[in-house]
Parts: structure tokens; C-alpha cells; sequence
């Protein structure tokens, strides 16, 4: 559900096939125990909103089912902005044992280089996954530290703006993600660091 309060609101729907369940939600926690894919419509205001912008930041609050989940060649799809495994704008993803995030910056439609966290996955808990991506350079953070950093003029470029947002799997299907979602947030501009660390000290239940 869209809780951003916006005038135009960008909902997500459960999606449900043979092969895809639909996630279970208690307390504001959203959980897929098995595959399971929520999205919107396509050519939501998002990409354009960004690309506008010439800045976005991708925030989750996200507790893994397994510390290991993929890896670098087939990543677990978590949360972003993306049309299918060519096409990203904007995503979270787990490969292996690390997190990783991809913005599209230049001409490279995947959005690579990729920004590859030091620290690894805790199924224990519940971590806070940041990426920026603005004029200055791409940076992803986790809980409240800037783990991997791209020098690179970060703004967004080239995005395609008939993408879906999605949660727990690409648009398109496959590379699910098991694990539980607390929050996710779409921004127009680049989350300075004291913005990351003021919602860092909230938590995961600040909504």
C-alpha cells in the first residue's frame, strides 16, 4: 500500500499464479516465505519524477530469510524500479551474501558498474539498505554506513519510464527474494547522509 501520501499514489498488487503465493502482512511487516510478487502498474510517475529530478534514492528496511540468496550471476530481486533483468532503473538486490544496488547512470540499461556491500546479510534482524544516486557520485548504505561508493556523476539517465515498481521478484518473474520488508521508499532527490542516519535512527517501524 502507498502510504506516501502524494496526489497521485502508486499502489501496489498482489500478485498470485501456480507458482507465485501471495505474502503474508502482520504488524507492518510484509513476508514471503515462498515466491511471491507484489507490483504496480506500468509507467507510473516514478521514473519520470527522477529522471526529472536528476536524483534518486531507493530506501528499505529488510530482514533476509537466508544469509545466502543467489548470486553474482542470478541476484535476488528485493525492491526497485526495473521492467526485467536488462532493463533496471532503480534496485535492491541480494547476490550470495552480499547486497547489492544498481541505478542506471549512464548507457548501460542493467545499471551497472554494481555497488557491492562489504558487510553480509543477517537473518537475525532487520537492516537498513540505502542508494543515492545524484550529480556527485552513486553510494550505497547499510545501517547507517556508506559501504560502497561510485565517483561517477550518479544522476539518473536513460531510464525507462514504463517500468514497475516491484517487491520480492522482477516485474516479469523469477529471481525471487525471501525475506520480510518493512518500509520502502522512493525519493526525488539524493538522501543526504544526515537524512540516511536520521531515518537509520528511527527504524523500521517509523511508519
Amino acid at each position: 500500500m502507498d502510504t506516501a501520501g502524494t496526489s497521485t499514489p502508486v499502489p501496489l498488487h498482489v500478485e498470485t499464479s501456480a507458482t507465485i503465493f501471495p505474502p503474508t502482512l502482520a504488524g507492518g511487516t510484509i513476508t514471503a516465505d515462498m515466491s511471491a510478487r507484489l507490483l504496480s502498474s506500468l509507467s507510473t510517475h516514478l521514473a519520470s519524477d527522477c529522471l526529472g529530478a536528476g536524483a534518486v534514492s531507493l530506501e528499505a528496511w529488510v530482514k533476509p530469510q537466508l544469509a545466502m540468496q543467489g548470486d553474482a550471476g542470478t541476484p535476488r530481486f528485493i525492491a526497485g524500479i526495473a521492467t526485467n533483468v536488462v532493463s533496471r532503473d532503480v534496485v535492491l538486490l541480494q547476490a550470495g551474501d552480499k547486497w547489492i544496488a544498481l541505478v542506471r547512470t549512464n548507457g548501460n540499461a542493467v545499471g551497472t558498474p554494481m555497488l557491492i556491500s562489504q558487510s553480509h546479510p543477517d537473518p537475525t534482524k532487520f537492516t537498513h539498505l540505502v542508494v543515492v544516486a545524484d550529480q556527485n557520485q552513486r553510494t550505497l548504505y547499510v545501517d547507517d554506513i556508506a559501504e560502497a561508493t561510485d565517483p561517477m556523476v550518479g544522476g539518473p539517465l536513460g531510464w525507462d519510464t514504463t517500468s514497475s515498481m516491484a517487491l520480492f521478484q522482477e516485474p516479469q518473474g523469477g529471481r525471487a527474494w525471501l525475506g520480510s520488508i518493512q518500509i520502502v521508499a522512493v525519493y526525488r532527490h539524493g538522501l543526504l547522509p544526515t537524512e540516511v542516519d536520521q531515518n537509520f535512527q528511527l527504524g523500521p517501524a517509523a511508519l
